[in-house]
C-alpha cells in the first residue's frame, strides 16, 4: 500500500509510517537433544528468492537454497536447537518443499526427509518444529516480535 505524505516546510508535521518486512521467515524448532554422532544439520528450500525486485516488492527469482549448520561438542545433547531462513517471496503467499538431514559423523544421513507444500507468507515467520530425529513431525506458524497474524499448517 501506498501513502501520500505532503510536506509544507513551515509546519510541524508528525506522521506514523507503518513498515511491514519484505521476506518471509522459515524457522526450524528441533525438540530431539542433538547425538553424539551428529555432524551437521541441512535445510534445503526450494522457491527461495536470493534477490528483491524493488519495484514490486516481490523475490525476483526463485531457486532452491541450502544452508548447513555444523555441529560442536559444545552442541551435544542440546534440546529445542532452531534454525532460521529469511526469504524474498516471488508472491504475498506461497509454498516451498523443505528438505531436512542431519548428516552423522560417518557422512551417512541420520534423517533425510521432505515435507511438501509448507505455507509461506511475506512478514510471516512459518515455524516447523517436533522431534525430527524420531519423525514425530508437527508443524504450525506462529507470530515473532512484530511479524503478522498465525497461519495454521498441519501436515
Amino acid at each position: 500500500a501506498t501513502q501520500t505524505l505532503t510536506v509544507d516546510v513551515n509546519t510541524e508535521e508528525k506522521q506514523s509510517i507503518k513498515m511491514l518486512r519484505q521476506v518471509a521467515g522459515i524457522k526450524l524448532v528441533m525438540s530431539d537433544a542433538i547425538p553424539q554422532n551428529a555432524a551437521c544439520i541441512e535445510l534445503t528450500i526450494n522457491g527461495y528468492s536470493s534477490s528483491l525486485n524493488p519495484k514490486t516488492g516481490v523475490g525476483s527469482t526463485a531457486t532452491e537454497h541450502v544452508r548447513k549448520w555444523e555441529y560442536s561438542t559444545s552442541n551435544i545433547g542440546k534440546t529445542n536447537t532452531n534454525y532460521t531462513l529469511y526469504t524474498f517471496l516471488p508472491k504475498e503467499e506461497h509454498t516451498v518443499d523443505v528438505t531436512i538431514r542431519v548428516e552423522g559423523t560417518d557422512g551417512k544421513d541420520i534423517v533425510n526427509y521432505t515435507l511438501e507444500g509448507i505455507s509461506v507468507e511475506k512478514n510471516k515467520m512459518t515455524v516447523i518444529s517436533g522431534y525430527l530425529l524420531s519423525m514425530d513431525l508437527t508443524t504450525s506458524v506462529n507470530v515473532e516480535g512484530e511479524w503478522g497474524t498465525d497461519i495454521e499448517v498441519e501436515i
